[in-house]
């Protein structure tokens, strides 16, 4: 949807925004909020310098509600917006628009944008296009999953990081962090580019595991990635594990749900050759990678040519820290 009718000063009467620009020096002026999203926003990035990218969730359920676009030049002004959940649709199952899941980060290199999806067990192509009488818009390219979880109903908490060229991804259920180059995706023969609501490739699914992926598509992420690091399990200092009394109802499940997970990175951080993780019994892991990796230009500003942030992607559930019985 463009904004070519958006009305900056009764959007600020109407209500308070969910975006607030914070600048050096404002002089104890108010600032005034964005106001588009009707969610929360879960991941944001900066495109160029010329613009803001950000990402809202649904209440509720946490589906991606709507991508914004907006400009730098005119603060506040939202310049095209995808709408990625229809809350006019009767049918619940047919409100996704897109197959975007759970997304954790947005990484930036010029025009391309790579998204971290699924928790990161997926990453997500996209193209902004500026030119022309329809830019500026954005374009999901297409998917490819990693193949990290083996169950869709597992893994619920993943992270991306950012630095100068590249991108990174982990998740909570494996030790691996994937990075990918951000810019060289759109056209990758890897890509599945099938989108909208899921419903509608039932007649791909493969119906062995009620997935709607091969074996080689469920991987297909992991041939475009330029290398990966593999993480002690809880930073090389798992915690002592509590077996739980079973239930009335239980049939032999998980005796280990005491909160630590599976020994994944559950947070991540990158600059350059350096990547580190962190874990969810407190542990900080610092590795390094080869001078493929290192930056174009160093910088003394830690964020430059890292400007995005998201939530995590469970952010209603935190890993709870018991120290054991003395």
């Amino acid at each position: 949807e463009k904004y070519s009718d958006f009305d900056i000063e009764e959007a600020r009467e109407f209500s308070e925004g969910n975006i607030v620009p914070f600048l050096e020096h404002s002089h104890g002026r108010a600032l005034h909020s964005w106001r588009g999203h009707s969610g929360m926003i879960r991941a944001m990035a900066v495109v160029r310098e010329e613009y803001v990218a950000s990402l809202s969730i649904t209440s509720g359920c946490g589906y991606p509600d709507q991508m914004i676009l907006w400009s730098l030049e005119e603060a506040g002004v939202p310049l095209f917006r995808k709408d990625l959940y229809d809350y006019y649709q009767s049918n619940l199952f047919k409100r996704k628009l897109s197959r975007l899941a759970d997304v954790d980060g947005i990484g930036i290199e010029g025009n391309e944008l790579l998204l971290s999806d699924k928790n990161g067990d997926r990453i997500v192509s996209a193209t902004l296009y500026d030119e022309g009488d329809d830019g500026p818009v954005i374009e999901i390219n297409g998917y490819a999953s990693l193949g990290t979880k083996y169950y869709e109903d597992e893994g619920f908490h993943g992270r991306m990081a950012v630095s100068d060229k590249y991108v990174s991804v982990a998740m909570e259920i494996d030790p691996t962090a994937w990075i990918f180059r951000i810019i060289g995706n759109s056209s990758h023969k890897n890509l599945d580019r099938r989108d909208g609501n899921e419903r509608d490739f039932r007649a791909d699914y493969d119906h062995s595991d009620g997935s709607m992926e091969s074996l080689h598509q469920k991987r297909a992420g992991r041939e475009m990635a330029a290398g990966k690091v593999i993480f002690p399990l809880f930073g090389g200092n798992s915690p002592p594990r509590k077996k739980r009394k079973p239930g009335v109802f239980d049939f032999g499940g998980d005796e280990k749900e005491d909160g630590f997970g599976s020994g994944g990175p559950i947070t991540l951080a990158m600059r350059g050759r350096h990547i580190i993780g962190g874990f969810s019994n407190g542990s900080l892991v610092k590795l390094l990678l080869p001078d493929t990796f290192a930056e174009t230009k160093p910088s003394l500003n830690a964020n430059d040519r890292s400007s995005c942030g998201s939530l995590p992607s469970d952010e209603w559930h935190i890993p709870i820290l018991e120290s054991e019985d003395e």
